[in-house]
This record gives C-alpha cells, sequence and structure tokens, in this order.
C-alpha cells in the first residue's frame, strides 16, 4: 500500500480474494470492475518458494516466460502462492489484448539471505 500511495497518491482500493475460483471466474470478477485508463489492477504473488538461488533462477524463468506469454495454464500452484489470482488476471489480458512485459526477476538470494533457501520474486507490466 505504501508504494501504491506514493505512485498513486489518492485512489480508491478494491482487494479481491481469489480462494479456489478458475482463471474464468477471476477474470470475469475484474470485467465487473474494469474501468479502462484510469483502472490499474494489481495483482501480488511470491514465485517459487525455498529452493535453493540456483534452482530458484531456473524455476522462476520458466514461470516469468508463461507470464509474458500469457499462459495461465503453464502455471502451476506451485509456481507461485498467488498462481489463482495470477492466471485470472493473465486470462484477462488475453481477453483485452493486454501485452505482457517482464520487468525483472529476483530472488531474495540476491540481496540478503541464505542462497540456499530462497523466494522468487518478479514484476511485470501490462499494457
Amino acid at each position: 500500500m505504501p508504494i501504491l500511495q506514493a505512485v498513486l497518491g489518492d485512489f480508491r482500493l478494491l482487494p479481491i480474494i481469489v480462494g479456489d475460483a478458475g482463471p474464468q471466474e477471476v477474470a470475469g470478477a475484474l470485467e465487473l470492475v474494469w474501468g479502462g485508463a484510469d483502472t490499474v489492477v494489481v495483482v501480488s504473488t511470491d514465485l517459487s518458494h525455498y529452493h535453493r538461488h540456483r534452482d530458484a533462477v531456473r524455476l522462476d524463468a520458466r514461470t516469468a516466460s508463461a507470464i509474458v506469454a500469457r499462459d495461465g495454464a503453464a502455471i502451476g500452484d506451485r509456481d507461485a502462492c498467488g498462481a489463482r489470482p495470477l492466471r485470472g488476471l493473465l486470462e484477462a489480458a488475453v481477453r483485452h489484448d493486454l501485452t505482457v512485459e517482464s520487468l525483472d526477476l529476483r530472488t531474495s538470494g540476491d540481496t540478503a539471505g541464505d542462497p540456499t533457501s530462497v523466494v522468487g520474486y518478479g514484476a511485470f507490466a501490462l499494457a
């Protein structure tokens, strides 16, 4: 939230909890609030969890490729803890013919921590 407040200033937030919903259902919920250029959709998820750094880099690169390709079916539940909302967002990206750009891909081992057990992170933009 602090980052969004700093970047966007005053805004309204609608949190959506996905639970066991499938990509079509998540995309449908997003459609209900999709407001065009003034709507910002944020999906937050970690990628791989608790692998050695080199293994996480390999796993996350595969997941990142699926995200950029808008291939939600290629993202398993263990590839990202927020896989369900991520797959729904990718379905919405297909519906709106949005492209996905990878901005950065890192692990907790890139900054600090034990390289034998890292968490993967990625940043992506849709346009």
